[in-house]
């Protein structure tokens, strides 16, 4: 039995997300990704001559940094317990101007329980952005490699936090987030758009029924997405370097509840290079269709740190 060391964890929040593989033609992915050096292996369940290009809609609530596994708001608490100047002196300085307000100044101004009350409140304010995911599953270092790991690559990556795009480029994901202009309503509707707020992206799906709602594991071809949504996240860094880190949600809580659903999506060239522009249906998920759409509330996630790495390594 080999031994796993633990996962470094940077950050965790709640996500409340729309997911949805859409299908695009695999030739065109293949040459994208070989002039990268990658590869594409078939996607079980998908049609002759076509692939999935995930595209995830979220919502995240509550983030909070971890440092030396121990999460922002028990930073606080013990800060809060000892002053905090020497404690979270380090996790002000690896989380910039925004941990020196949500951890630090957590442990000079307020007490032991009070500490954490306040990092809560300030994650709320300061972790609490939309993001958009368009990565590709499957995507391997090398055809016919034996046992070859198979990741997620990713594509681009959109958000209005602007946290979220400090982190990516001090710790160096390769997800290439970008900043912009995204709205969200509830379950119903979605848009991305730049900073000049040209839409990039628009989806709109029906709200699931009371009903709809129920354990992943209760969902007929859930088990067909999670297994490609699992996949490590590969980010390009620049020639043959690469990131590899792990986008963790956590579908067995006893709390989690997905449903699928049906709806359209729109998107502009410029939202991810090799996604082809254009109107996409979206259809739910279901027993056939592993790469149809559904949504899920208050899935626990969290993002380890990323490990750098030559192509050759992958």
């Amino acid at each position: 039995m080999t031994h796993q060391e633990p996962r470094s964890y940077s950050s965790r929040a709640l996500t409340h997300a729309t997911s949805a593989f859409v299908l695009v033609p695999l030739e065109p992915l293949r040459e994208g990704l070989g002039a990268l050096g990658l590869a594409v292996e078939k996607a079980a369940g998908v049609p002759r001559g076509a692939h999935p290009i995930w595209i995830d809609l979220g919502y995240i609530e509550g983030g909070a940094a971890e440092a030396g596994g121990v999460d922002q708001h028990t930073w606080a608490q013990w800060a809060g317990a000892t002053t905090g100047a020497a404690a979270l002196s380090a996790l002000g300085s690896w989380l910039g101007p925004v941990g020196f307000w949500s951890g630090a100044a957590a442990g000079w101004f307020v007490g032991g329980g009070s500490g954490r009350l306040l990092s809560a409140t300030t994650s709320r304010a300061l972790g609490c952005y939309r993001e958009a995911i368009v990565a590709v599953p499957n995507v391997v270092g090398k055809i016919g490699r034996r046992n070859a790991t198979r990741y997620q690559f990713v594509l681009a990556m959109h958000t209005d936090g602007p946290v979220a795009v400090w982190g990516d480029e001090t710790l160096r994901y390769g997800y290439h987030k970008r900043l912009g202009k995204l709205t969200r309503h509830s379950f119903e509707s979605y848009e991305v758009c730049d900073q000049k707020g040209e839409a990039l992206l628009r989806a709109e799906t029906r709200p699931p029924a009371t009903g709809a709602w129920r354990r992943p594991r209760d969902v007929a071809g859930m088990a067909g997405a999670l297994a490609w949504m699992s996949q490590p996240l590969l980010g390009h860094l620049e020639d043959d370097r690469f990131a590899v880190s792990v986008l963790e949600r956590r579908y067995r809580g006893a709390r989690v509840r997905v449903a699928p659903v049906a709806g359209r999506l729109r998107t502009q060239p410029s939202l991810a290079p090799l996604l082809p522009a254009g109107d996409y249906d979206l259809l739910p998920l279901g027993p056939r269709r592993p790469w149809g759409a559904f949504v899920v509330d208050a899935v626990e996630a969290a993002v380890t740190y990323p490990e750098h790495r030559r192509k050759s390594e992958l």
